[in-house]
């Protein structure tokens, strides 16, 4: 009786992503109840549900950034590249959604998403849940309040704007 290897550790690799997005999925669908702390307005948790619902491989590989992150059991500035792709992923899926988007503040949302990816990924993987939680939280504001800027300064550069 011969076995395929391959087979076999392509099953365990879809069924960890298939339960990140399952535990996604039914957080979502329970939002209420399920997280002390974060809550979502009922628009933004129909367009969070749209989001996932239409891009669940975006939402599958940030599995494997979280992972790269908390590797060494803590976030540092090594760390921090791979936090801004996340914000960047989540704000790019959520700024392409205009027309679903219009009653939600986006920055709120990506915010509020990533908060909520990251409390299910360490709750799952039994991190240190509440200090790691603070670091992300802080440099995931820092990088909304960039795209903020960014988007604030559109217009032109600093230095035609402030008259240089």
């Amino acid at each position: 009786m011969s076995v395929d290897a391959s087979n076999v550790i392509i099953d365990v690799v879809e069924t960890k992503v298939d339960s990140f997005m399952d535990k996604i999925k039914d957080t979502i669908e329970n939002i209420h109840d399920a997280i002390p702390g974060i809550s979502f307005s009922p628009e933004i948790c129909n367009a969070l549900k749209l989001l996932v619902a239409e891009n669940p491989e975006v939402f599958s590989s940030m599995e494997n950034t979280l992972n790269a992150i908390i590797a060494d059991d803590k976030i540092d500035s090594r760390d921090v590249p791979h936090l801004l792709l996340l914000v960047k992923k989540v704000y790019d899926l959520a700024r392409n959604r205009k027309d679903v988007l219009q009653k939600v503040d986006v920055y709120d949302m990506v915010k509020g998403v990533l908060r909520l990816l990251i409390v299910i990924f360490m709750k799952r993987n039994s991190k240190n849940t509440a200090e790691t939680v603070e670091h992300f939280d802080a440099i995931i504001s820092s990088a909304i309040e960039l795209i903020r800027i960014q988007n604030t300064i559109s217009g032109g550069s600093c230095f035609k704007i402030c008259g240089l």
